[in-house]
């Protein structure tokens, strides 16, 4: 009886083992050669688990990626990895809009990544539109995130206001706003989203770009936000199940425990 309520424990705190890995991913974009737009992103695993079969596809505005996608097979735990972009086809000089789309695999699960850069080409330019981003879901499973962009400047703009978010969310609405910015004004939009379906991710990382033109020269202003998609009662019922599951544990090694001290006491009686 007592062999057998030691394996149930053992196998217990296996599984509990098992499931308690986290994959903590973070990037940068570090660009070497501004007038060529040479470019490393560093991605680094600051979690406790491994990422499996990582794939890297760069989306930029205005250039075309030299060699995508690029791949990695494992990322472990407090570990890193680099890959070096290259870009050709590039409209014009100046920052732009970038980001890092990653898909890895963790245990038996596929997760998505984005990663919001910006890369100056020949150029660094300056941009004079502060953005800001607010996102909030709604009980349908459909997600608002509202952009504000205002023109700091003393000059018109006509701008483009884009997001970068997983292939995963649906959109709704347009995928892009084109607004024209009067000096000294602000312009809001809003983007409507259907949130992923079947998604253990709880939190996206994304990223808002206003875009636009000057004496042939590219602008960009970006702010990054995250989207939560996961419902309080979510992860309410996640975290109770989690302290039932350490309940159970606590009882069983006390039972456990109980017996062994049974068994020596008879046998020293």
């Amino acid at each position: 009886m007592d062999k057998m309520l030691t394996r149930m424990v053992l196998m217990l705190l296996i599984v509990g083992m098992a499931s308690a890995g986290t994959v903590t991913l973070s990037g940068t974009c570090i660009v070497k050669n501004i007038s060529r737009g040479n470019t490393v992103f560093s991605l680094s695993n600051s979690g406790n688990d491994s990422a499996y079969s990582l794939i890297l596809t760069p989306i930029i505005q205005g250039a075309t990626p030299t060699a995508s996608p690029y791949s990695a097979n494992i990322l472990p735990p407090q570990s890193n990895v680099t890959f070096a972009l290259n870009f050709t086809n590039i409209t014009e000089k100046g920052v732009h809009a970038a980001y890092m789309l990653l898909a890895y695999q963790q245990g038996g699960s596929v997760f998505t990544a984005t990663f919001p850069c910006l890369i100056p080409f020949g150029n660094v330019t300056v941009s004079q539109v502060l953005v800001a981003a607010n996102s909030s879901s709604i009980s349908n499973g459909n997600l608002t995130i509202k952009i504000s962009a205002f023109n700091e400047g003393a000059t018109n703009i006509t701008a483009n206001i884009s997001l970068a978010l997983p292939p995963s969310f649906t959109y709704i609405s347009q995928r892009s706003y084109s607004v024209d910015l009067a000096p000294y004004q602000e312009q809001n939009t809003s983007f409507s989203l259907r949130l992923p379906l079947y998604s253990r991710q709880a939190s996206f990382g994304s990223a808002a770009f206003v875009t636009y033109s000057k004496a042939n020269l590219s602008y960009v202003s970006m702010t990054k936000f995250a989207v939560l998609s996961a419902q309080p009662s979510i992860v309410t019922s996640s975290l109770l199940l989690v302290v039932a599951a350490a309940a159970v544990l606590v009882v069983a090694a006390f039972i456990v425990l109980s017996l062994w001290r049974r068994k020596r006491k008879r046998k020293s009686g």
